[in-house]
């Protein structure tokens, strides 16, 4: 009977094959670590995120909703967190989820810029841009900024948030892609584009008093004005203007908007100062009549806002263009024609 000798196994291993052991292990985690990371999965968080709803979620990406959910579900898996918790009829984000959101937008953004090297066609592209300005910059310039965009890329949506604290940091991080107003911003994190020079022109029903013959500063004053402030102030520029020539309005209602400064006095005897390019919702929203003040102030300069890393970013470059062009002065005065 023959034996069947047992193989036998060197009881110690050389450097090289020791080492081709490590590199196997490490070749194994990593590609295990790969079949659990996917890319896409962040960019769906950061739909999921901005969106607060399964279903808008699926719509921003071009996904299904049950797609959507599954993500959802390994989203959950892959960071150890619910990410998304039921509040009613939608959804809130976690504490962990809104710690992340920042970082997320960041790099979401470095992302796109990473994929969109070759310039992809702004007629196919599919993206939100965010801009933070007032209402009197919203109300009269988000439509026609919004058809410009259109007229090349259809498929850009635009986003307005009103303003709030100003700061660099949702610049930076992607949250916010511009700025609009009179930017204090300033160093090398900000790149500024000046748009135009507000002047305030004066507001009236189309039937006051002041309607009926020449504005003199000593008319002015002899009614009742509204002040438009985010602050609730009730003294600025053209008060300062008034008390030069030894004279002093009576400011009788304030509110944080020039837009509701402009249609409480449309419908009442008090006297309104709003931004010039608010002229023209003026004139034919509301019939209202529109004068120049009799005191000078000074102009507010408009300028765009927005942090350098987005500089070669075609669809940033291609919207910053096309609020420049909607705003610039020539655009302006050509508006004021047909108002």
């Amino acid at each position: 009977m023959t034996r069947t000798r047992a193989r036998e196994f060197p009881a110690v291993f050389t450097l090289e094959e020791r080492d081709c052991s490590i590199n196997a292990v490490r070749d194994n985690l990593y590609l295990s670590q790969m079949k659990q990371f996917d890319a896409n999965l962040l960019f769906a968080l950061d739909a999921l995120l901005e969106t607060g709803s399964v279903t808008e979620a699926a719509e921003q990406t071009g996904v299904s909703v049950p797609t959507m959910s599954r993500t959802l579900t390994r989203i959950r898996k892959l960071i150890g967190d619910p990410i998304m918790v039921q509040a009613g009829r939608g959804l809130v984000a976690t504490p962990q989820a809104l710690e992340m959101r920042a970082r997320l937008r960041a790099f979401v953004q470095e992302g796109r810029e990473l994929t969109q090297l070759a310039s992809p066609s702004l007629l196919d592209t599919a993206r939100t841009i965010s801009i933070r300005a007032d209402e009197s910059f919203i109300s009269a310039f988000a439509a026609p900024i919004m058809d410009a965009v259109h007229l090349v890329a259809p498929r850009l949506a635009l986003r307005f948030i009103s303003h709030g604290e100003e700061s660099v940091g949702p610049l930076r991080e992607g949250v916010v892609d511009f700025d609009i107003g009179d930017i204090k911003l300033s160093g090398p994190e900000v790149k500024l584009q000046k748009l135009f020079a507000a002047q305030f022109v004066g507001v009236v029903r189309s039937d006051h008093p002041l309607a009926s013959s020449k504005i003199t500063p000593k008319r002015y004053v002899q009614y009742a004005h509204i002040s438009a402030s985010r602050r609730g102030l009730a003294r600025g520029p053209i008060d300062a203007a008034l008390e030069e020539l030894g004279l002093k309005r009576t400011v009788s209602l304030s509110v944080p908007t020039f837009s509701s400064a402009l249609t409480i006095a449309a419908g009442s005897d008090l006297v309104a100062a709003v931004p010039e390019h608010l002229t023209g919702i003026a004139l034919k929203i509301y019939g209202a009549f529109v004068f120049p003040l009799p005191v000078r102030t000074p102009s507010v300069r408009i300028a765009l806002a927005w942090h350098p890393r987005f500089d070669r970013d075609a669809v940033h470059r291609f919207v910053r263009d096309t609020v420049a062009k909607v705003c610039s002065p020539a655009s302006l005065k050509q508006g004021s024609k047909h108002s």
